[in-house]
């Protein structure tokens, strides 16, 4: 059973946004090359599944996933409050907005020359290496905006991580209660007497500071970021 963090929600939130989004991207540029590039059995209808994923909001399916995770491999493992309930869905391509990133890279290797892949299985390649030595180094601009995506949706989560933690802390799940945690920090009683104005103050300060590693992120990466949503053709 993965262990989880209970003290810290900054490193809860680093292990699950890192690795999450690190895993969420492999997986998801191996699916969206899949329905790009190939013809089989049930494609349309697998591609109509992935349209479902970007229209349908999560909580559609909270209470069965739940049950999956409370009753995992039978009912002998429960990986409610583990890692596990984050690193599993983007592991196979069906973490948080996993249908999105599906279909920007969809998209952008429909984009590419197909000679690419004839020149590399002229050279020996197979599928899978024409993927990692031809398709991937061409499509540098859309794992980057894929990645950066996955960091802030798994950064600003709020939903699917309080559904299955009870005792693990995010930094968006702090943020639910910080007006309660800064009367414990500052004055030691959660309900003390605060102006509204200064407690006002206090949650627009714990609000910036933690969206400011986001900020910083795109701020270096913008550039990147918008050559790959228009390589992508979701705009224009």
């Amino acid at each position: 059973r993965p262990p989880a963090n209970h003290a810290n929600p900054l490193v809860n939130t680093l292990v699950i946004n890192i690795g999450c989004s690190l895993f969420q991207v492999v997986t998801c540029a191996i699916t969206g090359y899949g329905f790009a590039r190939f013809r089989f059995k049930g494609k349309s209808l697998m591609f109509g599944i992935v349209i479902l994923m970007i229209l349908v909001p999560k909580q559609v399916i909270s209470i069965p996933l739940y049950m999956t995770f409370r009753n995992f491999l039978f009912g002998s493992v429960n990986l409610i409050d583990t890692y596990a309930v984050m690193y599993l869905p983007a592991m196979t391509a069906n973490g948080i907005r996993a249908g999105l990133m599906i279909f920007i890279f969809r998209q952008f290797f429909r984009g590419l020359p197909k000679e690419l892949e004839d020149a590399a299985y002229l050279d020996g390649c197979g599928p899978l290496a024409t993927f990692f030595k031809v398709m991937v180094p061409n499509a540098g601009s859309s794992f980057l905006t894929v990645f950066l995506f996955s960091i802030v949706w798994y950064w600003n989560d709020y939903y699917v991580a309080s559904a299955f933690f009870q005792n693990t802390k995010t930094i968006a799940l702090v943020l639910q209660n910080l007006s309660n945690t800064i009367n414990l920090a500052v004055f030691h009683n959660a309900n003390a007497n605060v102006s509204a104005r200064e407690k006002i103050v206090w949650l627009e300060a714990g609000c910036l500071i933690s969206i400011t590693p986001m900020l910083i992120l795109y701020t270096c990466l913008q550039k990147y970021f918008t050559e790959g949503i228009e390589r992508s053709g979701l705009v224009g």
